[in-house]
This record gives structure tokens, sequence and C-alpha cells, in this order.
């Protein structure tokens, strides 16, 4: 089939035509460019819980996210950490005085490093007591201890009612288990957190908090790390639909096309990247031309019937379908949560990462995570080269492919993809064969249900404890 054939049976496909739509809606935050820049997330955050700001919705966004995490306290906390601290509670929270709430965005403690959001009740003499204590990541990961000095600030300041702890929330898109905050934060990931977004559409507000928090919602949807399930099932259909002609198109060098034929694959670019056709010599919007090899390599080898890809070129993320399928037979909520995913993120410092883990669902679940993968851990071998993860993270194995003069943006490039082809290709063939498919497989429909089925027999006792614990407080209270 000719070129130009091709490309138009695909261009003129409806779908193809509402991947484009979706692609092209950028928002505020991408237009400014502001759409990773934790500092603009988290004062607009700010803005938002501001009783006094001019969204229109006083104290009830803040009342909400209060009350939010509380609940996550209650749920995600060992009982030992709860017996330990006296958190300000939902029943403490009804005596704000909303009135003399301050919230203020890069407030500076000591050594000049600055907590995202402080939520604080000014006292008399202006004095501030923190009732919230909020870190805000648009990367999933915790850099320089910063939470271990936050709670270290915070055992100096006056408490709540001259006796409660602040309440700390560390909000980031994922817990991938590869940083965790210090304690006693608790994590909202981007799901609960868009919930909290969504739960405001509820309140009365101004036409531009409206407009302004809808940009935000579409902004987090965006990342390339997340899943985006309706371009997702865009993409498989075209696939699908169109694998001969998508195939004829993977052929092509775009030095010999027509120029005609050339202008149409750069007007369609970003869509056609989801459909896995490159054009060399493109500007560099922040694609990673090694993760393009990688990930095509990568899915050469893996059963596209057990591994579903994301539509991302910034990262591969790849998640097991009969995983996925098993655990929602067993607990649909869990199902919902978790998944176990190929993982690599681009290349950086001379070297790529290429993982399998079991991620997803933020703290909540973080036992029972690591509970499935130290059980599949167990069924593989030490190697030279890919390792094994430790007991306390839900990495399963992984494999370093070092890169030398691979640093940054710049130096991602064709050239250097083309330089360590046979290293790479080399390493993805070792890495599938030793993460054995069929053994994984076994293991999912043997093992890993015997795990969860004793996890949930744990929970329920778990769950009934903490109720006796929490009702068994607050008739001392009352007392």
């Amino acid at each position: 089939m000719r070129v130009r054939d091709s490309l138009n049976f695909i261009l003129a496909d409806k779908n193809f035509q509402l991947l484009e739509d979706k692609l092209n809606q950028d928002t505020m935050f991408h237009i400014l460019n502001i759409q990773r820049r934790e500092v603009s997330h988290s004062a607009f955050v700010a803005w938002l819980l501001n009783p006094v700001a001019s969204h229109g919705m006083n104290h009830r966004p803040l009342k909400s996210l209060l009350n939010q995490v509380c609940g996550l306290i209650m749920r995600t906390l060992d009982n030992h950490i709860i017996e330990n601290h006296n958190f300000i509670d939902i029943i403490a929270l009804d005596a704000i005085d909303f009135n003399a709430v301050q919230v203020e965005a890069e407030f500076v403690v000591d050594n000049n490093r600055r907590i995202d959001i402080l939520v604080s009740v000014t006292q008399e003499n202006d004095v501030k007591i923190p009732i919230l204590i909020i870190e805000y990541k648009v990367e999933a990961k915790e850099t320089n201890n910063q939470t271990v000095h936050y709670v270290k600030w915070v055992k100096n300041q006056p408490r709540y009612m001259g006796k409660y702890e602040p309440l700390h929330l560390y909000i980031v898109p994922d817990n991938n288990d590869n940083s965790m905050p210090a304690e006693p934060f608790v994590i909202m990931d981007y799901d609960n957190f868009d919930q909290w977004l969504s739960h405001l559409s509820n309140y009365e507000k101004t036409t531009q908090a409206k407009f302004i928090i809808n940009e935000f919602r579409n902004c987090l949807m965006k990342q390339q790390y997340m899943f985006d399930e309706n371009t997702t099932n865009l993409v498989d259909a075209l696939k699908k639909e169109y694998e001969n002609e998508l195939k004829t198109l993977l052929k092509i060098k775009f030095s010999e096309l027509d120029s005609d034929i050339k202008y149409s694959l750069r007007i369609h670019q970003d869509a056609l990247e989801k459909l896995d056709i490159y054009i060399s010599g493109k500007a560099s919007k922040g694609v990673s031309e090694f993760i393009k090899f990688f990930k095509v390599n990568l899915q050469a080898q893996i059963s596209n019937e057990q591994w579903k890809f994301n539509s991302s070129s910034g990262c591969i993320a790849a998640y097991n379908t009969v995983f996925e399928r098993e655990l929602m037979s067993i607990d649909l909520e869990l199902g919902k949560k978790i998944y176990l995913q190929y993982w690599m993120e681009r290349p950086s410092r001379q070297k790529a990462t290429l993982k399998v883990e079991i991620t997803g669902g933020g703290v909540k679940y973080k036992d029972i995570k690591l509970q499935l993968a130290n059980s599949l851990k167990k069924n593989f071998d030490k190697d030279d080269e890919v390792v094994i993860g430790k007991e306390e993270v839900g990495i399963i194995v992984s494999l370093k492919i070092n890169l030398p003069g691979v640093h940054d943006l710049a130096t991602d490039n064709i050239e250097n993809v083309n330089k360590y082809n046979m290293e790479i290709t080399y390493a993805i063939i070792k890495f599938v064969k030793y993460f054995d498919e069929n053994m994984v497989k076994h293991w999912i429909e043997n093992d890993m249900k015997r795990v969860v089925q004793k996890y949930n027999i744990k929970k329920d006792t778990a769950i009934e404890m903490t109720r006796t614990y929490l009702e068994n407080r607050i008739e001392t209270n009352e007392d």
C-alpha cells in the first residue's frame, strides 16, 4: 500500500480526529508553560483554601479538605502512630473560627526551607498555630528529606486549643514507594485530590474560579505518567483497525517523501506519535528518543494480550491486564487502584532503568502492595545484572542500562539511540526473559489470590479494632 493511501485512511478515521481533538485541548497551565511547576500548582491550591480569596466559596474548600485529611489519618495510619499523636479531628475542626484562619504559600521555616502551603489559626499578638501543613508534588518523589524537617519544625510550634497537633498532608501524583514522606504525613494521590477538586462543584463560586478549577483538573489529567483511559482506548482502536497502514508508515524515510506528505505528517505529528509513528528532525517538546526506542523493542518482546501501554512518548508505563482482571475479580476496590506495571523514565545521569513494580493507590494500600510484591519476588533467582527489589519497596525487578554521554534532553537524541542500539536491545531481551510472563501469570492466578484473601481477613479485623479504639477515645473525651 502506498504511503499516501495509508496516511489518508488513518487521517479520515473519526477516532483519529477525536484523538487529535483531545490532544489539542491545552489548558491555560500548558499555555503559560507551568503545567509541571510546583510553585504555581501550590499557589493555586493555597488560593482555593484561602477563605477570603476571590473564588467566592469562603471557607468551604478548606473545611472540606481538612475533613478528608482527618479521614485519611484514620484509614491509613497505623494504630501506634495515632496513639502517639493527638491530631486535630473533625470534632475539633468544627470549633475553628475560620475568620482567624490564614493560608500562606511558600512559608519560610528554618534554614530557608519552604513549606508549600501552611494553614494556621492566628490568635492574639499574631501568634500562628499551624493546623494543616501541605507538601505538594508534581513529581512522585520526596527530595532532601523536606518532610523530616517540617515535622521537626512543627514540634516547636504552639498547638491548637493547647493540645492538638496539625494535620500533615502530602499531595503526590502516585505513590510508587520510591520515596515516602516522614511520619505523620498522610498521602493524597491525584485520584483522591481530583475527587476533592470535583467536590468543589457543589459550592457556589465565581465564574473565574469555576473556569480555573476545570482547567487545573484537565492539566492534572494530561500528565504524561497518568493513564488516560479515553485516549488509550482511541489509540488501541486505531492500531487494531489500521495495522497494515501503520506498518507502511513505520518504514517511511522522511527525507524521501513528497513535500505535501511531509507537511501533512508534521501537522498531525502529535497524534501520529501516539500510534508510534515518529518523525525524525522534530523540534523537541519533551519527547524522549530513548523512550521511543525502548517502547518499540519492549512491545516486540512482551505479550500484547497481557500488557497495555500508556500513550506517552516521555515515559514507559505498561500495566498487566491479567493482574488487573484477576485482582478486580477478588477485590473490586484493589483492582481499581493497584496495578503491576513495566515502568521507565527518560534516561538521565548517563543511565536508564527499566523496572517492574506493583504500585498505585497511595499509602492507604501500602501493606497489600508490599505483600504482593514480596510474594512475587520469591519466584526470582539472583542475577548478575537484574536486581530484585528490596522487601520494603514495591519494585519487583529492575535493570540499569549504562548510557555514557546521555545526561539530559539535549543528549536524548537519535544519534545516541543509534550508538546504544545493541546494548538496549540486549538489555530488553534479557530483562523480558528473566521476568518470565508464564511464571508471572501462574503467580497471579494462584499465590496472588491467596495473598489478597489473607490480607482482607486481617484488614477487616484491623478496621474493627480501630473503630473500637476511636469509640473509646470519644467516650473518654466526653467524660
